[in-house]
């Protein structure tokens, strides 16, 4: 009788006792199906307008001097993504980039881009040395004719939304 009493009034929480001390369920919780099946970012989507997987031989170039050419992977009329080799630093901020296709008469230059991500993209091959990055960015204040263009490309090299 004398352990009982022991075993009551001593600050255990019921470990001897034989109480279920687990965690009552959370009744708000979706679980991880519900909230993975979500966006994430603002519970709905962002992008405005959908975006176009870019033709084989569609390329940008950073700047006028070329310092970085990089694969278009989609593009819509309020921006694009593109991959390119990494030479030690991201891409952030405003920059000018041009979009063209190579063997094709399409060049569109000096668009103005804003730098939204810049992400490390893993290589297909184990043994590559080369680092690839991704960067994805909108447009910022295109002319008439850089929007025309723009349409133009997308009509014309892209092969369906990504």
């Amino acid at each position: 009788m004398e352990k009982q009493t022991i075993y009551q009034n001593s600050n255990l929480g019921g470990r001897r006792t034989g109480q279920d001390r687990r965690v009552s369920p959370d009744t708000s919780y979706k679980g991880i199906e519900k909230r993975i099946s979500e966006d994430r970012r603002k519970g709905t989507r962002q992008r405005r307008f959908p975006r176009f997987r870019a033709k084989e031989g569609s390329y940008t170039a950073i700047d006028s001097n070329y310092s970085i050419i990089g694969l278009i992977k989609d593009i819509n009329k309020c921006g694009l993504a593109f991959q390119y080799v990494a030479n030690g630093k991201k891409l952030d901020g405003t920059l000018t980039i041009d979009i063209f296709c190579s063997g094709k008469a399409f060049y569109l230059k000096n668009v103005p881009f804003k730098t939204i991500s810049d992400f490390h993209v893993d290589c297909k091959s184990p043994f590559s040395t080369i680092i690839l990055r991704q960067c994805c960015g909108r447009f910022d204040d295109l002319t008439e004719n850089q929007i025309s263009q723009l349409d133009h490309f997308i009509q014309n090299y892209t092969m369906g939304e990504a």
